[in-house]
């Protein structure tokens, strides 16, 4: 448990004097975790469903692969640029209230994607999810962090970064759907869209939720200083790097195996398997973390786990045989897939003095990864084949790890950020 800068413990305010602790506050800490993890599945909902769902959309309206592709890039391009105002968002308002709009929000935008009748209204909808999702993803960490208990706050952002990949393989289960029975594709975001209403709904019953406190004059005098710290920059751009190698993996992983000679029914297995091992790595990872809770140690974990992801690209680029593509695929995208939790929460906790602006510097680092990669990736698949791709992807990766470690060494020369208290947290 990290020490506060008075002396005292980061301990929740679920535990009272005297160490009991009440129904409803726990209640309240079940919120912080679920509320924020169902918000990051509905918010990326409209987009992430446009693949699993592009056979039935394009009998309704002309829409092709090219223009999911554009779609997905001009989501996470809008998430970029509006990341850094989800900071002041999440510094000026309650996060709880900022995360309950964007739900409702995200919600509207996925019914009116299943109103979508053509290609420009498709691009329309992204733009806006992305948009909700930058401005309201930093309120999503701050209110795990202000509201978690420390020994669990890495299972919260392990399940909260878990939902991304949890949301693409529910899409998939609701294109399955409605290609066997015929339902209209309409259903999945209509579902997608009454689930964050509901959740919206719910979190109104939390009474735990309150606006942030005012900052102290040490913590606003810090605040006037705009210019983030070395530490800080290196990590975001270690993240921009890391999400520019990792983001991709799911869209291309099948194509690539298929590439180095794998059947595509075997491909497909292959991604599922290793799309739910990503999740549980996620997961898995932020459990362990809160068993170890030093920083520093998270970030260079992190940049190990991008270290094994590398030799798995190599592997994809490189290999040929079931087992060794099915290791590599295993290496590249579970093990590299379980790192973004792991950042996030490290970079809040070490630069405590300055969280809103940490998470929305760390937030326009992953999205514009997520922007970049893909775009990259393609062209050079495309030109100059899966092998040189996914050369470019392990080299990132690679330093992107580089970075991690540059920005803990940093951390240690300026350990400003360590042990002081985040400052939304509940007393």
């Amino acid at each position: 448990m990290y020490a506060r800068a008075d002396g005292g413990s980061t301990m929740h305010s679920s535990t009272s004097s005297a160490g009991t602790v009440s129904r409803e506050e726990w209640l309240g800490v079940f919120a912080a975790v679920m509320f924020p993890t169902v918000a990051a599945c509905i918010a990326l909902a409209p987009v992430i469903s446009l693949g699993p769902l592009d056979f039935a959309m394009s009998q309704s309206f002309d829409l092709n692969v090219s223009a999911v592709g554009i779609s997905f890039g001009l989501c996470f391009a809008a998430a970029a640029v509006l990341a850094g105002g989800g900071g002041v968002l999440a510094s000026r308002f309650d996060p709880t209230k900022v995360v309950r709009v964007g739900l409702v929000a995200s919600s509207a935008i996925a019914g009116g994607m299943a109103i979508a009748n053509s290609v420009p209204f498709v691009m329309v909808c992204a733009i806006l999810a992305g948009a909700v999702n930058g401005l309201a993803t930093p309120s999503m960490n701050l209110m795990i962090t202000s509201r978690v208990p420390e020994r669990r706050r890495g299972l919260a952002f392990g399940l909260k970064v878990g939902a991304v990949p949890a949301m693409a393989t529910i899409a998939a289960v609701g294109g399955y759907a409605v290609a066997t029975t015929g339902a209209p594709w309409q259903v999945v975001l209509w579902v997608c869209a009454a689930v964050g209403l509901l959740s919206a709904g719910l979190s109104l019953m939390d009474r735990q939720s309150r606006a942030p406190r005012r900052a102290t004059g040490r913590l606003r005098a810090r605040r006037t200083n705009l210019r983030p710290p070395v530490s800080l920059v290196l990590l975001s751009v270690g993240g921009f790097l890391g999400s520019t190698a990792t983001a991709l993996i799911a869209a291309f992983l099948v194509d690539g195996l298929i590439d180095r000679g794998e059947a595509p029914d075997r491909a497909s297995v292959i991604v599922v398997i290793v799309g739910w091992a990503g999740i549980v790595s996620r997961v898995g990872v932020g459990l362990l973390s809160d068993r170890w809770p030093d920083a520093r140690s998270h970030l260079r974990t992190a940049a190990v786990l991008l270290l094994f992801a590398s030799s798995g690209m190599v592997g994809l680029g490189l290999g040929h045989g079931e087992w060794l593509l099915s290791i590599s695929a295993f290496l590249a995208a579970c093990i590299g897939w379980a790192w973004p939790g792991l950042v996030h929460h490290a970079a809040i906790v070490t630069h405590h003095e300055r969280a809103a602006s940490a998470t929305s510097l760390m937030q326009t680092g992953t999205f514009a990864g997520s922007f970049i990669g893909p775009f990259i990736f393609g062209l050079i698949a495309q030109h100059a084949g899966f092998s040189s791709a996914w050369m470019f992807t392990a080299m990132s990766a690679v330093a992107a790890a580089t970075l991690l470690f540059l920005g803990v060494a940093a951390i240690g020369r300026h350990p400003s950020g360590l042990g002081e208290e985040v400052p939304y947290a509940d007393e």
